[in-house]
């Protein structure tokens, strides 16, 4: 067996990088992202809670303003 064959060599011949230190790069990178799509998921949902609390105070202040009316003496 040819010990110089290249389909034995463990490493990247474009980077130097070995083939596992290539993979954990990647994996590296894909949790990366991960994380900056969660956190950008977690923003987007905070804002959404946000505006949805301030519509139901003023729905809620709505309500109060018509109930305090109906509560009104009519002339």
């Amino acid at each position: 067996m040819n010990t110089n064959d290249s389909r034995n060599d463990n490493h990247n011949d474009s980077t130097g990088k070995t083939n596992q230190e290539s993979i954990e790069d990647a994996v590296g990178a894909v949790f990366r992202v991960g994380r900056m799509w969660a956190k950008h998921s977690l923003q987007v949902a905070n804002l959404a809670l946000e505006a949805s609390a301030e519509t139901l105070r003023v729905t809620a202040e709505a309500l109060a303003d018509v109930s305090d009316r109906i509560d009104e003496p009519t002339d």
